[in-house]
C-alpha cells in the first residue's frame, strides 16, 4: 500500500510554491502579453472595419455624385439638342416661307409679263391679220405693209 509520510507533503508544498512562483514570473507575464497583442490586433480590425465602412460609403456618395452629374450632363444635352432642333426647325420655316414669297413674287411677274406680252402681241397681230387677210382678199395696200412691218 501507499504510505503518507512528510515526503509527499513536502512535495506537494514544493509543486504548490513553485506553481506560485512560476505563476508570477512567466504565466501571467505571458498571458498579459497576449491579451495586449489581442486588444491590439482587435482594435486594429475595428480601425480597419469601419475605414472600410468609410470607404465604401465615400464610394457609394461617388457614385451617387456621378450618376447625378452623368443625368444632368443628359438633361443637359437633351436640351440643348430640342433647343437646336427647334432652332433649325425655325430657321426651316422661315427659309420656306421666304421661297414661297419669291416663288409667288416670281410668279407674279411672269404673269404680268405674260400679260403685257399678250397684249402686245395682240395688237401686233390684229394688224398682221388684217394685211394677211386684205392681201388675201386682193385689197392690198402697199403703205399698211410698211406700217405693219415698222410696228
Amino acid at each position: 500500500m501507499v504510505e503518507f509520510d512528510a515526503t509527499i507533503l513536502i512535495q506537494a508544498i514544493n509543486f504548490l510554491v513553485l506553481l506560485a512562483i512560476l505563476n508570477q514570473i512567466f504565466f501571467k507575464p505571458i498571458l498579459r502579453i497576449q491579451s495586449e497583442r489581442q486588444e491590439a490586433v482587435d482594435g486594429a480590425r475595428k480601425s480597419a472595419e469601419s475605414r472600410m465602412q468609410e470607404l465604401k460609403s465615400m464610394r457609394e456618395g461617388y457614385h451617387q455624385k456621378l450618376d447625378a452629374a452623368r443625368q444632368e450632363a443628359f438633361e443637359l444635352v437633351s436640351s440643348q439638342v430640342a433647343a437646336a432642333t427647334q432652332a433649325r426647325e425655325a430657321e426651316l420655316r422661315n427659309v420656306n416661307a421666304e421661297m414661297e414669297a419669291r416663288m409667288n413674287e416670281a410668279k407674279e411677274e411672269l404673269a404680268g409679263q405674260e400679260a403685257g406680252l399678250r397684249s402686245s402681241l395682240e395688237k401686233e397681230v390684229n394688224p398682221l391679220a388684217e394685211l394677211i387677210l386684205a392681201q388675201l382678199l386682193g385689197l392690198s395696200e402697199p403703205e399698211s405693209k410698211q406700217e405693219v412691218s415698222v410696228g
